[in-house]
């Protein structure tokens, strides 16, 4: 759906976006996705912020966010949301994002099921991990 001539060998080729769309959400949300499967409650997570050191001593550090911002990202997790960079500048994002939306909706019938089946919000949750 992203692949295209003039999208797959833009700035150098293999750079953005790639040939594999993966997902990394950060190090933050990633344990706190662990600790939902260990036991602990769904609520909780929150978008920290660190000082970023720029290792130079006329410089002071940035506050800045922890999430991935990578600009070759295709599908980045910002600390709130997820966006999605992988098209083109002459393709339309329409079927990507419907591809995604059918993708989550696949997810949360599932989710919906364990819930409707008396499973515990924070179980069922647990459990799709």
């Amino acid at each position: 759906c992203v692949a295209h001539a003039g999208n797959d060998h833009r700035l150098g080729a293999q750079e953005a976006p790639p040939a594999i769309i993966s997902l990394y959400p950060g190090t933050g949300f990633e344990a706190h996705v662990d600790s939902i499967i260990k036991g602990a409650p769904l609520l909780g997570y929150r978008a920290e912020k660190a000082a970023a050191d720029p290792r130079a001593s006329a410089a002071m550090p940035a506050v800045c966010g922890v999430e991935d911002r990578n600009r070759t990202a295709p599908f980045p997790f910002c600390g709130n949301r997820f966006e999605f960079r992988a098209v083109g500048s002459s393709q339309s994002c329409a079927f990507p994002i419907a591809v995604c939306n059918a993708i989550m909706a696949s997810g949360m019938a599932a989710l919906s099921a364990l819930i409707e089946g008396g499973m515990s919000h924070r179980d069922a949750v647990a459990k799709l991990f």
